[in-house]
């Protein structure tokens, strides 16, 4: 067994994972089988540190289904969900439809809206127009959006 393997072993341990057939919950089991299966198979491939620091990056962006260049917004990338609405292929979160823009691009994100009196307020679906060629960014801190009373009101309304 290779250093790496007995590292992801000790730290899973660390974590509360027992790492055996006697796994409380099998859902642990089945993660922690999977977390041991991919770094085996990683160290087995021998890396350096600098292939093994790009082969990480890489496969972190493919495995989360996120792009490795600019989207281009052509009639290829975009699978027809039903209803006139578009999602890009090749980024998950970007959709086309004729509302709210009129049948151009935007991004679906999270947004933090905040009230005159303090209170948060989490929008799922928050639409953003976007342009071609669009290179996510990703991984961002959403900001949180200062509301006036009025514009609250318009984000109760919209999002409960």
């Amino acid at each position: 067994m290779g250093e790496l393997l007995e590292h992801a072993k000790r730290e899973l341990l660390l974590v509360g994972y027992t790492l055996n057939d006697e796994e409380p919950r099998k859902e642990d089991r089945m993660m922690s089988d999977c977390l041991l299966s991919l770094v085996d198979h990683f160290e087995s491939q021998g890396h350096s540190a600098d292939s093994g620091s790009y082969c990480l990056d890489v496969f972190r962006w493919l495995a989360r289904h996120e792009p490795l260049t600019k989207l281009t917004g052509a009639d290829d990338e975009w699978r027809d969900m039903g209803d006139g609405i578009f999602q890009n292929k090749r980024y998950h979160l970007v959709f086309k439809s004729e509302e709210p823009f009129n049948g151009k691009a935007y991004l679906v994100q999270y947004q933090i809206f905040r009230s005159p009196d303090g209170h948060l307020k989490v929008a799922e679906d928050y639409p953003v127009p976007i342009t071609f060629p669009y290179e996510p960014i990703l991984n961002i801190p959403t900001k949180v959006i200062d509301l006036s009373e009025e514009e609250w009101q318009e984000v109760e309304k919209k999002f409960g």
